[in-house]
Protein backbone atom coordinates (compact mmCIF):
# COMPACT_ATOMS: atom_id res chain seq x y z
CA UNK A 1 0.00 0.00 0.00
CA UNK A 2 1.46 3.32 -0.95
CA UNK A 3 1.95 6.05 1.55
CA UNK A 4 -0.20 8.98 0.60
CA UNK A 5 2.06 11.74 1.74
CA UNK A 6 2.59 15.16 0.45
CA UNK A 7 6.12 16.47 0.49
CA UNK A 8 4.22 18.48 -1.32
CA UNK A 9 3.24 18.04 -2.94
CA UNK A 10 7.94 20.88 -2.67
CA UNK A 11 5.06 16.49 -1.65
CA UNK A 12 5.02 19.06 -1.39
CA UNK A 13 7.10 20.95 -3.97
CA UNK A 14 7.58 15.57 -5.69
CA UNK A 15 9.01 12.65 -4.02
CA UNK A 16 9.89 9.41 -5.63
CA UNK A 17 6.70 7.70 -4.52
CA UNK A 18 3.01 8.35 -5.16
CA UNK A 19 -0.48 7.29 -4.19
CA UNK A 20 -1.14 5.67 -7.52
CA UNK A 21 1.37 3.03 -6.56
CA UNK A 22 -1.00 1.94 -3.84
CA UNK A 23 -2.72 -0.16 -6.43
CA UNK A 24 0.49 -1.80 -7.57
CA UNK A 25 1.99 -3.08 -4.35
CA UNK A 26 4.00 -2.21 -1.27
CA UNK A 27 5.59 1.03 -2.46
CA UNK A 28 5.32 4.14 -0.34
CA UNK A 29 3.95 7.34 -1.78
CA UNK A 30 5.82 10.43 -0.89
CA UNK A 31 3.70 13.24 0.24
CA UNK A 32 6.58 15.47 -0.01
CA UNK A 33 6.68 19.01 -0.88
CA UNK A 34 7.39 19.38 -4.60
CA UNK A 35 10.77 20.77 -5.54
CA UNK A 36 11.42 23.80 -7.57
CA UNK A 37 12.19 23.29 -11.21
CA UNK A 38 15.84 24.30 -11.01
CA UNK A 39 16.84 21.92 -8.25
CA UNK A 40 17.15 18.61 -10.08
CA UNK A 41 19.06 20.11 -12.98
CA UNK A 42 21.50 21.89 -10.71
CA UNK A 43 22.13 18.72 -8.75
CA UNK A 44 22.42 16.67 -11.90
CA UNK A 45 25.00 18.96 -13.49
CA UNK A 46 27.17 18.73 -10.39
CA UNK A 47 27.07 14.94 -10.30
CA UNK A 48 30.19 13.03 -11.29
CA UNK A 49 30.55 9.75 -13.16
CA UNK A 50 26.98 9.65 -14.42
CA UNK A 51 26.00 7.61 -17.41
CA UNK A 52 24.85 10.59 -19.48
CA UNK A 53 27.99 12.72 -19.46
CA UNK A 54 28.72 11.77 -23.04
CA UNK A 55 25.12 11.75 -24.23
CA UNK A 56 24.28 14.44 -26.83
CA UNK A 57 21.12 15.53 -25.01
CA UNK A 58 22.90 16.06 -21.72
CA UNK A 59 25.74 17.94 -23.38
CA UNK A 60 23.50 20.30 -25.32
CA UNK A 61 21.34 20.93 -22.26
CA UNK A 62 24.36 21.80 -20.15
CA UNK A 63 25.56 24.25 -22.77
CA UNK A 64 22.18 25.93 -23.07
CA UNK A 65 22.39 27.44 -19.61
CA UNK A 66 20.57 30.58 -20.72
CA UNK A 67 17.37 28.67 -21.46
CA UNK A 68 14.70 28.36 -18.82
CA UNK A 69 14.57 24.98 -17.14
CA UNK A 70 11.64 22.92 -18.35
CA UNK A 71 8.68 21.71 -16.33
CA UNK A 72 6.98 18.41 -17.16
CA UNK A 73 4.88 17.75 -14.06
CA UNK A 74 5.18 14.08 -13.13
CA UNK A 75 6.74 12.08 -10.30
CA UNK A 76 8.82 9.00 -11.00
CA UNK A 77 10.54 6.06 -9.41
CA UNK A 78 13.34 5.66 -11.93
CA UNK A 79 11.33 5.26 -15.16
CA UNK A 80 8.00 4.28 -13.56
CA UNK A 81 5.41 7.08 -13.53
CA UNK A 82 3.93 7.33 -10.05
CA UNK A 83 1.92 10.50 -10.34
CA UNK A 84 0.96 12.99 -13.03
CA UNK A 85 0.29 16.45 -11.69
CA UNK A 86 -2.89 18.30 -12.57
CA UNK A 87 -2.77 20.72 -15.50
CA UNK A 88 0.79 19.67 -16.36
CA UNK A 89 2.63 19.07 -19.66
CA UNK A 90 2.87 15.39 -18.74
CA UNK A 91 -0.91 15.23 -18.39
CA UNK A 92 -1.42 17.07 -21.67
CA UNK A 93 0.90 14.59 -23.40
CA UNK A 94 -1.24 11.70 -22.18
CA UNK A 95 1.22 10.27 -19.63
CA UNK A 96 -0.52 8.23 -16.93
CA UNK A 97 0.23 6.64 -13.59
CA UNK A 98 1.96 3.26 -13.89
CA UNK A 99 3.33 4.03 -17.37
CA UNK A 100 6.90 2.82 -17.82
CA UNK A 101 9.08 5.20 -19.84
CA UNK A 102 11.30 3.19 -22.17
CA UNK A 103 13.07 5.96 -24.07
CA UNK A 104 13.29 9.74 -24.34
CA UNK A 105 14.26 11.06 -27.77
CA UNK A 106 15.53 7.57 -28.65
CA UNK A 107 17.75 7.40 -25.56
CA UNK A 108 17.04 4.19 -23.68
CA UNK A 109 16.30 5.04 -20.04
CA UNK A 110 15.51 1.52 -18.83
CA UNK A 111 18.75 1.22 -16.88
CA UNK A 112 19.41 4.86 -16.04
CA UNK A 113 19.27 6.09 -12.46
CA UNK A 114 16.54 8.46 -11.28
CA UNK A 115 18.56 11.67 -11.63
CA UNK A 116 19.59 10.96 -15.23
CA UNK A 117 16.04 10.12 -16.27
CA UNK A 118 14.71 13.28 -14.62
CA UNK A 119 17.44 15.33 -16.27
CA UNK A 120 16.36 14.13 -19.72
CA UNK A 121 12.68 14.64 -18.96
CA UNK A 122 13.17 18.11 -17.56
CA UNK A 123 14.98 19.59 -20.55
CA UNK A 124 14.16 23.23 -21.22
CA UNK A 125 11.00 25.25 -21.57
CA UNK A 126 9.19 24.94 -24.92
CA UNK A 127 11.26 21.93 -25.96
CA UNK A 128 9.39 18.87 -27.23
CA UNK A 129 10.56 15.30 -26.73
CA UNK A 130 9.26 11.96 -27.95
CA UNK A 131 8.59 9.45 -25.19
CA UNK A 132 8.21 5.74 -25.82
CA UNK A 133 6.21 4.23 -22.99
CA UNK A 134 4.94 0.83 -21.97
CA UNK A 135 1.33 0.80 -20.78
CA UNK A 136 0.18 -2.68 -19.91
CA UNK A 137 0.91 -4.79 -22.97
CA UNK A 138 1.00 -1.79 -25.33
CA UNK A 139 3.90 0.40 -26.44
CA UNK A 140 2.91 4.00 -27.13
CA UNK A 141 4.63 7.10 -28.48
CA UNK A 142 3.85 10.44 -26.79
CA UNK A 143 5.01 13.97 -27.46
CA UNK A 144 5.94 15.92 -24.32
CA UNK A 145 6.09 19.70 -24.73
CA UNK A 146 7.59 21.27 -21.62
CA UNK A 147 6.59 24.63 -20.25
CA UNK A 148 8.38 27.04 -17.99
CA UNK A 149 8.34 26.21 -14.31
CA UNK A 150 5.26 27.76 -12.64
CA UNK A 151 6.17 31.04 -11.02
CA UNK A 152 5.56 32.03 -7.42
CA UNK A 153 3.49 35.02 -8.48
CA UNK A 154 -0.27 35.49 -8.18
CA UNK A 155 -1.24 37.88 -10.98
CA UNK A 156 -4.34 40.04 -11.07
CA UNK A 157 -7.16 39.84 -13.57
CA UNK A 158 -7.63 36.06 -13.79
CA UNK A 159 -10.92 34.20 -13.66
CA UNK A 160 -11.89 31.98 -10.74
CA UNK A 161 -11.18 28.89 -12.87
CA UNK A 162 -7.73 30.21 -13.73
CA UNK A 163 -6.98 30.98 -10.09
CA UNK A 164 -8.04 27.43 -9.17
CA UNK A 165 -5.59 25.93 -11.67
CA UNK A 166 -2.86 28.32 -10.52
CA UNK A 167 -3.52 27.54 -6.85
CA UNK A 168 -3.30 23.78 -7.35
CA UNK A 169 -0.10 24.17 -9.37
CA UNK A 170 1.47 26.31 -6.67
CA UNK A 171 0.45 23.80 -4.03
CA UNK A 172 2.10 21.08 -6.11
CA UNK A 173 5.27 23.16 -6.36
CA UNK A 174 5.45 23.62 -2.60
CA UNK A 175 4.52 27.30 -2.38
CA UNK A 176 1.81 27.39 0.31
CA UNK A 177 1.60 31.16 0.67
CA UNK A 178 1.06 31.73 -3.07
CA UNK A 179 -1.33 28.77 -3.27
CA UNK A 180 -3.39 30.21 -0.43
CA UNK A 181 -3.62 33.61 -2.15
CA UNK A 182 -4.76 32.08 -5.44
CA UNK A 183 -7.34 29.83 -3.78
CA UNK A 184 -8.69 32.70 -1.70
CA UNK A 185 -9.23 34.63 -4.93
CA UNK A 186 -11.32 31.72 -6.22
CA UNK A 187 -13.51 32.03 -3.12
CA UNK A 188 -13.81 35.81 -3.28
CA UNK A 189 -14.79 35.78 -6.96
CA UNK A 190 -17.26 32.87 -6.90
CA UNK A 191 -18.15 32.29 -3.23
CA UNK A 192 -21.09 29.96 -3.95
CA UNK A 193 -19.50 27.91 -6.72
CA UNK A 194 -18.24 24.33 -6.68
CA UNK A 195 -14.73 25.69 -7.28
CA UNK A 196 -15.01 27.80 -4.15
CA UNK A 197 -16.08 24.72 -2.20
CA UNK A 198 -13.02 22.85 -3.47
CA UNK A 199 -10.79 25.83 -2.71
CA UNK A 200 -12.06 26.02 0.88
CA UNK A 201 -11.45 22.30 1.38
CA UNK A 202 -7.99 22.51 -0.11
CA UNK A 203 -7.04 25.41 2.17
CA UNK A 204 -8.43 23.61 5.21
CA UNK A 205 -7.03 20.13 4.52
CA UNK A 206 -3.88 20.45 2.40
CA UNK A 207 -2.19 23.72 3.26
CA UNK A 208 -0.18 24.31 6.45
CA UNK A 209 -2.17 25.98 9.20
CA UNK A 210 0.35 28.82 9.13
CA UNK A 211 2.53 29.67 6.16
CA UNK A 212 6.07 28.62 7.16
CA UNK A 213 9.09 30.91 6.93
CA UNK A 214 11.22 30.73 3.81
CA UNK A 215 14.02 28.95 5.67
CA UNK A 216 11.66 26.11 6.62
CA UNK A 217 10.48 25.70 3.02
CA UNK A 218 14.06 25.66 1.77
CA UNK A 219 15.08 22.96 4.25
CA UNK A 220 12.07 20.83 3.37
CA UNK A 221 12.56 21.28 -0.37
CA UNK A 222 16.28 20.53 -0.16
CA UNK A 223 15.46 17.32 1.67
CA UNK A 224 12.93 16.44 -1.00
CA UNK A 225 15.52 16.89 -3.73
CA UNK A 226 18.00 14.70 -1.86
CA UNK A 227 15.32 12.05 -1.48
CA UNK A 228 14.53 12.31 -5.17
CA UNK A 229 18.19 11.66 -5.95
CA UNK A 230 18.35 8.66 -3.63
CA UNK A 231 20.30 10.31 -0.80
CA UNK A 232 17.95 9.15 1.95
CA UNK A 233 20.33 9.53 4.89
CA UNK A 234 21.03 13.17 4.08
CA UNK A 235 17.34 13.80 3.42
CA UNK A 236 16.40 12.26 6.76
CA UNK A 237 18.90 14.45 8.61
CA UNK A 238 17.56 17.61 6.98
CA UNK A 239 13.94 16.70 7.68
CA UNK A 240 14.72 16.00 11.33
CA UNK A 241 16.52 19.34 11.52
CA UNK A 242 13.56 21.10 9.89
CA UNK A 243 11.12 19.58 12.39
CA UNK A 244 13.37 20.56 15.29
CA UNK A 245 13.75 24.14 14.09
CA UNK A 246 10.18 24.59 12.82
CA UNK A 247 7.96 22.17 14.77
CA UNK A 248 4.76 23.82 13.57
CA UNK A 249 5.42 23.16 9.86
CA UNK A 250 3.54 20.05 8.76
CA UNK A 251 5.20 19.03 5.49
CA UNK A 252 8.55 17.79 6.91
CA UNK A 253 6.61 15.38 9.13
CA UNK A 254 4.92 13.95 6.05
CA UNK A 255 8.19 13.57 4.21
CA UNK A 256 9.96 12.04 7.18
CA UNK A 257 7.18 9.52 7.75
CA UNK A 258 7.46 8.54 4.09
CA UNK A 259 11.19 8.00 4.44
CA UNK A 260 10.68 5.92 7.57
CA UNK A 261 8.18 3.76 5.73
CA UNK A 262 10.59 3.32 2.82
CA UNK A 263 13.23 2.16 5.29
CA UNK A 264 10.83 -0.37 6.78
CA UNK A 265 10.34 1.66 9.96
CA UNK A 266 6.56 1.59 9.78
CA UNK A 267 6.04 2.14 13.50
CA UNK A 268 8.20 5.28 13.37
CA UNK A 269 6.30 6.40 10.27
CA UNK A 270 3.00 6.03 12.12
CA UNK A 271 4.22 7.86 15.25
CA UNK A 272 5.57 10.74 13.14
CA UNK A 273 2.23 10.99 11.34
CA UNK A 274 0.34 10.97 14.63
CA UNK A 275 2.58 13.78 15.90
CA UNK A 276 1.60 15.82 12.85
CA UNK A 277 -2.10 15.10 13.29
CA UNK A 278 -1.92 16.35 16.87
CA UNK A 279 -0.82 19.69 15.43
CA UNK A 280 -3.18 19.69 12.46
CA UNK A 281 -6.04 17.18 12.74
CA UNK A 282 -7.51 18.28 9.39
CA UNK A 283 -4.50 17.22 7.31
CA UNK A 284 -6.19 14.85 4.86
CA UNK A 285 -2.94 13.53 3.38
CA UNK A 286 -1.70 12.45 6.79
CA UNK A 287 -4.94 10.59 7.56
CA UNK A 288 -4.50 8.69 4.29
CA UNK A 289 -0.88 7.98 5.18
CA UNK A 290 -1.88 6.80 8.64
CA UNK A 291 -4.32 4.35 7.08
CA UNK A 292 -1.53 3.09 4.82
CA UNK A 293 0.84 2.55 7.74
CA UNK A 294 -1.87 0.80 9.71
CA UNK A 295 -2.59 -1.54 6.81
CA UNK A 296 1.12 -2.36 6.56
CA UNK A 297 1.05 -3.37 10.21
CA UNK A 298 -2.11 -5.45 9.83
CA UNK A 299 -4.35 -3.03 11.74
CA UNK A 300 -7.22 -3.14 9.26
CA UNK A 301 -10.02 -1.78 11.43
CA UNK A 302 -7.87 1.14 12.56
CA UNK A 303 -7.05 1.82 8.90
CA UNK A 304 -10.75 1.91 8.03
CA UNK A 305 -11.33 4.48 10.79
CA UNK A 306 -8.47 6.64 9.49
CA UNK A 307 -9.88 6.40 5.97
CA UNK A 308 -13.31 7.51 7.19
CA UNK A 309 -11.78 10.58 8.82
CA UNK A 310 -9.95 11.42 5.58
CA UNK A 311 -13.15 10.96 3.57
CA UNK A 312 -15.10 13.22 5.93
CA UNK A 313 -12.49 15.96 5.49
CA UNK A 314 -12.48 15.87 1.69
CA UNK A 315 -14.41 13.17 -0.19
CA UNK A 316 -13.19 14.57 -3.53
CA UNK A 317 -9.49 14.36 -2.67
CA UNK A 318 -7.61 12.17 -5.16
CA UNK A 319 -5.62 10.41 -2.44
CA UNK A 320 -8.81 9.60 -0.54
CA UNK A 321 -10.32 8.19 -3.75
CA UNK A 322 -7.28 6.00 -4.45
CA UNK A 323 -7.23 4.76 -0.88
CA UNK A 324 -10.93 3.91 -1.15
CA UNK A 325 -10.29 1.99 -4.36
CA UNK A 326 -7.46 0.04 -2.76
CA UNK A 327 -9.58 -0.79 0.30
CA UNK A 328 -12.44 -1.95 -1.93
CA UNK A 329 -10.21 -4.16 -4.07
CA UNK A 330 -8.82 -5.80 -0.94
CA UNK A 331 -12.30 -6.18 0.60
CA UNK A 332 -11.49 -4.05 3.64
Amino acid sequence: MAVVTKMGKYLKGAALLSIAVALAGPINLSAASPGQCTEITENRENRENTSLHSAPVATSSQKAAAKAVGYFGAELNRNLVLRVRKYSPAGAAGLAEQDVIKSIDNIDVSNLDAADTLFLLQGHADETSELKIKRGDKTLSLLLKRTECPQKIVPTGLTAAQYWVLGTQMLDMGWPDAARKALQLVISQKPSSSLARKARRTIATELPLIDPPLEALELNNRAWNLCHLGHTAEAQALLEECIKEYPGFEWPYQNLSTLYSELGLTSDAESTTRALLEKNPKDVTSWCNLASFQIQQGHKQAALKSYKVAHSLDPENERVALLAQWLKEHKL
